[in-house]
Protein backbone atom coordinates (compact mmCIF):
# COMPACT_ATOMS: atom_id res chain seq x y z
CA UNK A 1 0.00 0.00 0.00
CA UNK A 2 3.02 2.39 0.89
CA UNK A 3 4.68 1.64 -2.28
CA UNK A 4 1.49 2.77 -4.31
CA UNK A 5 0.55 5.73 -2.38
CA UNK A 6 4.34 6.61 -3.09
CA UNK A 7 4.22 5.86 -7.09
CA UNK A 8 0.64 7.90 -7.03
CA UNK A 9 2.44 11.05 -5.33
CA UNK A 10 5.15 10.68 -7.50
CA UNK A 11 3.24 10.37 -10.60
CA UNK A 12 0.70 13.03 -10.31
CA UNK A 13 1.14 16.25 -11.13
CA UNK A 14 3.09 18.71 -8.52
CA UNK A 15 0.57 20.88 -6.67
CA UNK A 16 1.14 24.74 -7.95
CA UNK A 17 3.19 26.42 -5.07
CA UNK A 18 0.76 28.66 -2.27
CA UNK A 19 0.42 32.13 -3.77
CA UNK A 20 2.37 34.03 -0.89
CA UNK A 21 5.98 32.17 -2.03
CA UNK A 22 5.58 32.85 -5.58
CA UNK A 23 4.18 36.96 -5.20
CA UNK A 24 7.49 37.18 -2.91
CA UNK A 25 9.31 39.73 -4.16
CA UNK A 26 13.26 39.90 -3.06
CA UNK A 27 15.51 42.95 -4.28
CA UNK A 28 18.61 40.63 -4.03
CA UNK A 29 17.03 37.71 -5.99
CA UNK A 30 17.25 37.33 -9.72
CA UNK A 31 14.09 35.69 -11.79
CA UNK A 32 15.99 32.88 -12.36
CA UNK A 33 16.94 32.06 -8.62
CA UNK A 34 13.60 32.60 -8.16
CA UNK A 35 12.24 30.18 -10.47
CA UNK A 36 15.01 27.56 -9.04
CA UNK A 37 13.67 28.06 -5.76
CA UNK A 38 10.33 27.62 -6.98
CA UNK A 39 11.27 24.45 -8.21
CA UNK A 40 12.95 23.34 -5.38
CA UNK A 41 10.10 24.61 -3.11
CA UNK A 42 7.70 22.20 -4.95
CA UNK A 43 10.43 19.04 -5.05
CA UNK A 44 10.14 19.73 -1.01
CA UNK A 45 6.71 19.30 -1.14
CA UNK A 46 6.73 15.96 -3.07
CA UNK A 47 8.73 14.79 -0.24
CA UNK A 48 6.67 15.81 2.16
CA UNK A 49 3.60 14.23 0.71
CA UNK A 50 6.03 11.21 0.65
CA UNK A 51 6.69 11.19 3.81
CA UNK A 52 3.11 10.72 5.21
CA UNK A 53 3.89 6.92 3.91
CA UNK A 54 7.30 6.23 4.75
CA UNK A 55 10.44 8.14 6.99
CA UNK A 56 11.92 11.15 5.13
CA UNK A 57 15.38 9.12 4.07
CA UNK A 58 13.14 6.54 2.08
CA UNK A 59 10.94 8.75 0.99
CA UNK A 60 13.86 10.78 -0.96
CA UNK A 61 15.57 7.33 -1.65
CA UNK A 62 12.40 6.56 -3.56
CA UNK A 63 11.35 9.96 -5.20
CA UNK A 64 15.74 10.11 -6.48
CA UNK A 65 15.21 6.58 -8.03
CA UNK A 66 11.96 7.27 -9.53
CA UNK A 67 13.58 10.26 -10.93
CA UNK A 68 16.37 8.52 -11.88
CA UNK A 69 14.18 5.79 -13.81
CA UNK A 70 11.98 8.16 -15.41
CA UNK A 71 8.97 7.24 -12.85
CA UNK A 72 7.50 10.11 -12.39
CA UNK A 73 5.40 13.15 -14.36
CA UNK A 74 7.25 15.45 -17.40
CA UNK A 75 5.76 18.21 -15.24
CA UNK A 76 7.94 17.08 -11.93
CA UNK A 77 10.84 16.56 -14.39
CA UNK A 78 10.48 19.52 -15.67
CA UNK A 79 11.09 20.96 -12.08
CA UNK A 80 14.20 18.78 -11.61
CA UNK A 81 16.08 20.24 -14.06
CA UNK A 82 14.99 23.94 -13.39
CA UNK A 83 15.94 22.49 -9.45
CA UNK A 84 19.43 21.59 -10.81
CA UNK A 85 20.21 24.55 -12.58
CA UNK A 86 22.79 22.59 -14.59
CA UNK A 87 23.04 22.73 -18.17
CA UNK A 88 22.05 19.53 -20.22
CA UNK A 89 19.95 17.33 -20.47
CA UNK A 90 19.37 14.08 -18.59
CA UNK A 91 20.03 15.36 -15.33
CA UNK A 92 19.09 13.75 -12.27
CA UNK A 93 18.80 14.61 -8.56
CA UNK A 94 21.09 12.38 -5.99
CA UNK A 95 19.52 11.45 -2.07
CA UNK A 96 21.94 14.39 -0.41
CA UNK A 97 20.87 17.18 -2.38
CA UNK A 98 17.03 16.88 -2.22
CA UNK A 99 18.05 16.26 1.62
CA UNK A 100 19.81 19.94 1.87
CA UNK A 101 17.53 21.42 0.02
CA UNK A 102 14.22 19.60 2.29
CA UNK A 103 16.34 20.47 5.87
CA UNK A 104 16.95 24.36 4.31
CA UNK A 105 13.29 25.23 3.81
CA UNK A 106 12.81 23.54 7.22
CA UNK A 107 15.04 25.69 8.73
CA UNK A 108 13.51 28.35 7.53
CA UNK A 109 10.68 30.15 9.23
CA UNK A 110 9.30 32.47 6.20
CA UNK A 111 8.36 32.66 2.81
CA UNK A 112 10.82 34.96 1.80
CA UNK A 113 13.80 32.87 4.22
CA UNK A 114 12.77 29.86 2.25
CA UNK A 115 13.27 31.79 -1.00
CA UNK A 116 16.50 32.83 0.11
CA UNK A 117 18.01 29.27 1.15
CA UNK A 118 16.72 27.51 -1.92
CA UNK A 119 18.37 30.06 -4.25
CA UNK A 120 21.37 29.41 -5.93
CA UNK A 121 23.88 31.45 -5.39
CA UNK A 122 25.41 33.98 -8.16
CA UNK A 123 29.09 33.80 -7.91
CA UNK A 124 29.95 37.26 -8.11
CA UNK A 125 32.44 38.26 -10.60
CA UNK A 126 35.94 40.04 -9.46
CA UNK A 127 36.68 43.20 -11.12
CA UNK A 128 40.26 43.51 -12.64
CA UNK A 129 40.90 46.10 -9.91
CA UNK A 130 40.84 42.87 -7.31
CA UNK A 131 42.81 40.62 -9.32
CA UNK A 132 46.15 40.95 -7.56
CA UNK A 133 48.43 39.10 -10.09
CA UNK A 134 47.00 41.25 -12.89
CA UNK A 135 49.69 44.53 -12.43
CA UNK A 136 52.18 42.21 -12.31
CA UNK A 137 51.48 40.41 -15.64
CA UNK A 138 50.82 44.00 -17.64
CA UNK A 139 54.07 44.85 -16.48
CA UNK A 140 55.55 42.23 -19.08
CA UNK A 141 53.04 42.25 -21.32
CA UNK A 142 52.81 46.13 -22.32
CA UNK A 143 56.29 46.03 -23.10
CA UNK A 144 57.09 47.57 -26.96
CA UNK A 145 58.53 44.84 -27.96
CA UNK A 146 55.13 43.54 -28.69
CA UNK A 147 54.73 39.92 -27.33
CA UNK A 148 51.69 38.42 -27.66
CA UNK A 149 49.94 36.56 -24.37
CA UNK A 150 51.27 33.07 -24.63
CA UNK A 151 54.95 34.80 -24.45
CA UNK A 152 53.95 37.05 -21.45
CA UNK A 153 51.85 34.19 -19.60
CA UNK A 154 55.11 32.29 -19.97
CA UNK A 155 57.63 35.29 -18.75
CA UNK A 156 54.97 35.78 -15.83
CA UNK A 157 54.78 32.15 -14.68
CA UNK A 158 58.94 31.57 -14.81
CA UNK A 159 58.90 34.98 -12.41
CA UNK A 160 56.04 33.93 -10.39
CA UNK A 161 58.02 30.50 -9.51
CA UNK A 162 61.27 32.28 -9.04
CA UNK A 163 59.57 34.79 -6.67
CA UNK A 164 57.36 32.10 -4.43
CA UNK A 165 59.87 29.28 -4.75
CA UNK A 166 60.08 29.11 -0.53
CA UNK A 167 56.16 29.44 -0.49
CA UNK A 168 54.15 26.50 -1.37
CA UNK A 169 50.25 27.91 -1.20
CA UNK A 170 51.55 30.76 -3.36
CA UNK A 171 52.81 28.29 -5.89
CA UNK A 172 49.22 26.65 -6.65
CA UNK A 173 47.77 30.51 -6.52
CA UNK A 174 49.25 31.02 -9.66
CA UNK A 175 46.98 31.74 -12.40
CA UNK A 176 46.36 29.63 -15.10
CA UNK A 177 46.72 31.19 -18.87
CA UNK A 178 43.05 31.05 -19.15
CA UNK A 179 42.58 32.55 -16.33
CA UNK A 180 44.83 35.85 -17.35
CA UNK A 181 42.96 35.82 -20.61
CA UNK A 182 39.86 36.07 -18.73
CA UNK A 183 41.26 39.06 -16.61
CA UNK A 184 42.67 40.97 -19.95
CA UNK A 185 39.41 40.53 -21.50
CA UNK A 186 37.72 42.49 -18.56
CA UNK A 187 39.34 45.47 -20.01
CA UNK A 188 38.57 47.64 -23.41
CA UNK A 189 41.02 46.84 -26.12
CA UNK A 190 41.36 50.64 -26.40
CA UNK A 191 43.14 50.57 -23.12
CA UNK A 192 46.02 48.14 -24.65
CA UNK A 193 47.19 50.72 -27.71
CA UNK A 194 47.50 47.32 -30.13
CA UNK A 195 45.68 44.40 -30.33
CA UNK A 196 47.69 41.11 -29.58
Amino acid sequence: IRNKFAVSIVKAKPKSLPADLRQVELKTLTEKQREVAGARMALVAQVAQLEQAQPRYKAIKFFCEQIKHGGISSDLMRLVEIANNKKGKNRTLCDRTLNQWVLDYEKADTPEERLKALAPMQRVAKKAEEIVWLPDFLAIYRQTNGINVAEAYHYFSAEWDARFADEPLRLEMKPSIDQVRAALAKFCRHWFGKSK
